[in-house]
């Protein structure tokens, strides 16, 4: 189904993003809100991305945004010696260690929006947005935009192990929405709005080129991975499944040919196509690949990346509401016998994800009204 009409506005806002770079997700949703605000006209100011000399930066993010585009230095994760898992307690002290650097950050920030003036800032759940609203109290309204903000609802069941890493998550969250008049959650199923806690739910929202894609079935598995040291498990797997034709994205490919298994850069547009065609996704449990799966009819099997409970969480939801395969390792020879069974009917899921434009335009009815 293509994307529906443009919404009618009698009100124009200006706009800044402040967008946590860690992974794709929060990236992607941003491109997908700047064109949505564009082209129903509005303005966009200025784009500030959260991130880390670990990641590169995406070239969709140039290609897709016309405002200028800023980074400033944010906590990063530290992964162990294998590149797979996340080292919450290092990571903790290490970036105790630099938090000089992040007061620059937020002095950036609260720069930023003096000099902009927008009307509204937009928050894609990065956390020194967050402290700058603490410590400087900008008279800027702020709204906080992500699924993650979802785990706020008195409704979401975490898993019942980790607590430590549970408290340390929904602290952050905390902190990342203070200062915030709205917390919009995106969900991949309805959900009550919590007007008491300012959260309200929305749905997934996707870039136009999934929604107005036509799906085929291929013959060949597509991978994404978060973190590089999943290679080898995914090389050693296709060792004895030489006949399964694999395409791997992640950040740094290893340069070595794999006959039937072929690994890419992470790359916008060709991610796209290899998406719609692909018989089964494979991926680390972020939240915009699984929605984005799930709305082209594709299998989905999730890993999430070690000692990373926003994934956990993500898996464990998907998982538990039939929406995918949820394992610990790359275990592929799993994911073939999932995928003989029928995908469920995900009619009510795609009607959902359409009625972004509807849900969100309620939204900045009230938003106008933050800066009178």
């Amino acid at each position: 189904m293509p994307v529906s009409a443009s919404f009618k506005i009698s009100f124009k806002l200006k706009f800044l993003f402040v967008v946590q770079g860690e992974g794709r997700g929060h990236l992607t949703e941003a491109v997908s809100l700047y064109e949505l605000l564009r082209d129903n006209g509005h303005e966009v100011s200025r784009v500030l991305i959260g991130r880390n000399n670990r990641r590169i930066l995406p070239e969709f993010i140039s290609q897709r945004i016309a405002p200028p585009v800023e980074t400033f230095e944010s906590p990063d994760f530290l992964v162990d010696k294998s590149g797979k898992s996340l080292r919450i307690a290092a990571s903790l002290i290490y970036n105790l260690g630099i938090c000089r650097r992040f007061f620059k950050s937020i002095a950036f920030l609260r720069k930023t929006i003096q000099n902009d003036k927008p009307d509204v800032v937009i928050n894609f759940y990065e956390l020194l947005c967050g402290l700058t609203y603490f410590v400087y109290r900008p008279q800027t309204p702020c709204v906080c935009l992500g699924h993650h903000l979802i785990m706020q609802h008195p409704d979401f069941h975490f898993p019942t192990e980790r607590k430590i890493e549970k408290f340390l998550l929904k602290l952050n969250t905390r902190l990342t929405c203070i200062g915030a008049q709205k917390l919009l959650a995106l969900s991949y199923k309805k959900w009550p709005d919590v007007p008491d806690r300012k959260l309200y739910i929305l749905p997934p929202l996707l870039r136009k080129e999934i929604l107005n894609m036509q799906p085929e079935t291929g013959s060949f598995l597509l991978v994404y991975l978060l973190n590089p040291g999943y290679i080898d498990e995914i090389i050693s797997w296709h060792k004895d499944y030489p006949d399964v034709i694999v395409h791997c994205f992640c950040d740094s490919p290893p340069q070595f040919k794999y006959p039937g298994l072929t690994f890419h850069v992470i790359n916008d547009r060709l991610f796209e196509e290899y998406l719609r065609t692909c018989s089964g996704f494979i991926t680390s449990a972020g939240f915009e690949a699984l929605c984005e799966a799930l709305y082209l009819d594709k299998p989905v099997m999730m890993v999430p990346t070690g000692h990373h409970y926003e994934q956990f969480c993500n898996a464990y939801a998907a998982s538990k509401n039939g929406l995918c395969l949820s394992e610990k390792k790359f275990n592929i020879s799993s994911f073939l016998n999932y995928m003989k069974n029928p995908c469920p009917d995900r009619e009510k899921y795609k009607s959902w994800i359409h009625s972004f434009q509807s849900e969100f335009q309620k939204h900045l009815a009230e938003i106008s009204n933050f800066k009178s």
